[in-house]
């Protein structure tokens, strides 16, 4: 007999998607910005850090891509959705604030 495959509910779906987003994004921010201020000493490392900060809501996209291509090919359209939608609102917020940070 074949394994039956798991019941997959569409809240708990959503909220990975929420959590993976939520994550990566504070890895991004917490780890990797200080990370490429140390590496990067001096004027050109300072001015490197916050142009990365600003443009956090474009790079998540090299981590919520591979995302969506997995749930995708896994079937999960929920936890697409959410990833999608958690990326979007990461994406809104970072431009307000690098709006409201040049002002």
């Amino acid at each position: 007999m074949p394994a039956e495959a798991p019941i997959r509910r569409p809240a708990t779906e959503r909220l990975r998607g929420y959590a993976f987003v939520w994550l990566l994004n504070v890895a991004q921010a917490f780890v990797m910005q200080p990370l490429i201020f140390i590496l990067t000493q001096g004027s050109a490392g300072e001015r490197l850090y916050w142009l990365s900060i600003q443009t956090l809501g474009l790079t998540q996209l090299v981590y919520v891509i591979p995302i969506l291509v997995f749930a995708y090919r896994t079937g999960r359209k929920q936890l697409a959705f959410s990833v999608v939608l958690a990326a979007s609102l990461t994406f809104l917020l970072a431009a307000a604030c690098g709006v409201a940070m040049r002002n």
